[in-house]
C-alpha cells in the first residue's frame, strides 16, 4: 500500500505510519471491523465464538483473524482452561495507532483509499 493520497498528514508523518500499520496489522476488512469493535468496547474479553456472535461474522474467519491480531500485538490473548480469550491490547503505543487509524477512517477520502489498497493487497 504505497499510495498515501487521502491519508492524513501532520508533522509526525502520520500517513506513512498509518500505511505501515494497515499493511502489517489491519490487512483485512474483517480486522478493521474487529479492532473497531474492541476499541468501542474496551472491557470486552471473550473467546472467538463470542466475538463472532457479537460482530455477526463467521466463526472460522473471526478465529483466524483474532489469532493474527494477537500475534501482531493488536490484541492480548489469555488461555483460560484451554480456551483462548481475547481483549484489546493494553500497549499504549498500539492503542495510539489504533486511535489514529479509527480517526483517519472518519475521513471518506482516507477510508476509500485504504479500503481499495487493502482489497488490492489481498489479491
Amino acid at each position: 500500500m504505497s499510495d498515501v493520497s487521502g491519508l492524513p498528514k501532520n508533522g509526525n508523518n502520520t500517513a506513512p505510519r498509518l500505511v505501515e500499520f494497515i499493511e502489517n496489522k489491519l490487512n483485512s476488512l474483517a480486522k478493521w471491523d474487529l479492532i473497531q469493535y474492541f476499541y468501542n468496547n474496551p472491557t470486552l474479553m471473550g473467546p472467538a465464538p463470542k466475538i463472532a456472535s457479537l460482530t455477526g461474522r463467521d466463526l472460522r474467519l473471526v478465529d483466524h483473524e483474532l489469532r493474527e491480531m494477537a500475534a501482531s500485538g493488536l490484541l492480548d490473548v489469555q488461555d483460560q482452561s484451554g480456551v483462548k480469550v481475547y481483549r484489546l491490547s493494553a500497549d499504549r503505543d498500539m492503542l495510539t495507532m489504533v486511535e489514529q487509524f479509527l480517526r483517519a477512517c472518519d475521513n471518506r477520502q482516507f477510508r476509500e483509499a485504504a479500503i481499495y489498497q487493502t482489497i488490492m493487497a489481498r489479491r
